[in-house]
């Protein structure tokens, strides 16, 4: 298990869960720690698009990595688009080329 990462998902994720209540994440999960398990969609996709779930328990009804029948939980899902590639920028080149000259050629 980890704290999380700075993956597109895991960015995702939190910012759908500022739209769930405090009240609401302190009455079903209670307040002694919360356990996310997330559907992976980034390792599988990274850089999208891609749609994720994920699943929010309290660490009181996880089992190993396991959430316990019937607990209460708290269920999200979203959709993460493709990144987009950092543009690229081009370095400035001078192309030098050596002139050219014509001569004629003069007969003698």
């Amino acid at each position: 298990m980890s704290l999380g990462d700075d993956s597109l998902e895991w960015h995702s994720i939190l910012d759908a869960l500022k739209n769930i209540p405090v009240e609401t994440a302190r009455a079903t999960l209670g307040q002694r720690g919360t356990v996310a398990y997330t559907d992976g969609a980034c390792i599988q996709n990274p850089g999208g698009p891609a749609g994720w779930s994920v699943i929010l328990a309290s660490v009181d009804h996880v089992d190993g990595e396991h959430i316990r029948e019937g607990a209460p939980r708290i269920e999200c899902y979203g959709h993460i688009p493709e990144s987009q590639p950092p543009p690229i920028i081009a370095p400035r080149l001078r192309l030098c080329l050596p002139r050219c000259v014509s001569r004629r050629a003069t007969s003698l």
